[in-house]
């Protein structure tokens, strides 16, 4: 169970209900309309002030592929958008890793995790340094944004106009602990963000702040794909101290 499901701070369940119960009466009388309709031409009977139902009815079959359509072609086109971004990113690790010799261990496969979450670790990198211990978090759609309350809890806010509030989707994870044998170096959890939304958020109490690359929450390392290759990139690249010489002094 979720600290933050624990703590009582998940939004309340009663505006929810709220929405659906308005919801349902804002569309009870369309229903209503088109279903004495449907009765109506049943009975080869369709009174005058009916006949705008009537025409809706006739065209509502098709209205409907339409709409079924487009939706599964969207979602679709997310999935794929998804795909794409996780071979790019495999891609690019494992050419890093063979340019610095670094360790790849793939111990799931890595496009599973866009269809069907998992709390076990996906791949693991060994540097020279430490042990990267990397779990994926998939968010389908770019124009959402992503917070997270705790290690167990977090929410996708879908905005359908700016104006309005967005709609909030729950979502639970979990990351399960590995056991490394014959290792002494350091293990760093990552929970990589592919593909990732505009943006992240780390949410509190107090309220929500902006979280990207290289950020620490909750026992995790947060990072994009392209943010983790370039990090591991660099690890190799030693900083020397700046010497300022200084010039008419004894």
């Amino acid at each position: 169970m979720s600290k933050f499901t624990e703590m009582g701070k998940k939004p309340r369940r009663f505006r929810r209900y709220i929405g659906i119960i308005l919801t349902f009466l804002y569309i009870l009388p369309i229903i209503i309309g088109f279903s004495v309709t449907l009765y109506y031409k049943l009975n080869d009977e369709i009174p005058p002030r009916y006949t705008a139902f009537y025409l809706l009815l006739e065209v509502l079959p098709f209205i409907m592929c339409v709409l079924l359509a487009v939706m599964i072609i969207l979602r679709s086109f997310r999935y794929i958008r998804a795909l794409f971004k996780r071979i790019s990113f495999i891609k690019s690790l494992k050419r890093v890793c063979k340019e610095h010799a670094y360790k790849l261990e793939i111990r799931q496969n890595p496009y599973k995790s866009i269809f069907f979450s998992s709390s076990k670790p996906v791949i693991v990198v060994t540097t020279n340094e430490k042990i990267f211990v990397v779990y994926f978090f998939t968010a389908l759609r770019k124009g959402s944004a992503l917070v997270f309350y705790d290690e167990n809890y977090a929410e996708f806010w879908h905005y359908i106009m700016r104006q309005v509030p967005p709609l909030k989707r729950s979502k639970f994870y979990n990351l399960s602990d590995i056991t490394l044998e014959n290792n002494d170096l350091p293990i760093e959890k990552v929970l990589l963000i592919s593909p990732t939304p505009f943006q992240i958020y780390k949410g509190s109490s107090k309220g929500h702040d902006v979280v990207d690359n290289n950020e620490k929450m909750f026992g995790y390392t947060l990072y994009a794909g392209s943010g983790f290759c370039n990090m591991i990139d660099r690890l190799h690249i030693k900083v020397e101290p700046i010497k300022i010489k200084r010039y008419g002094y004894q």
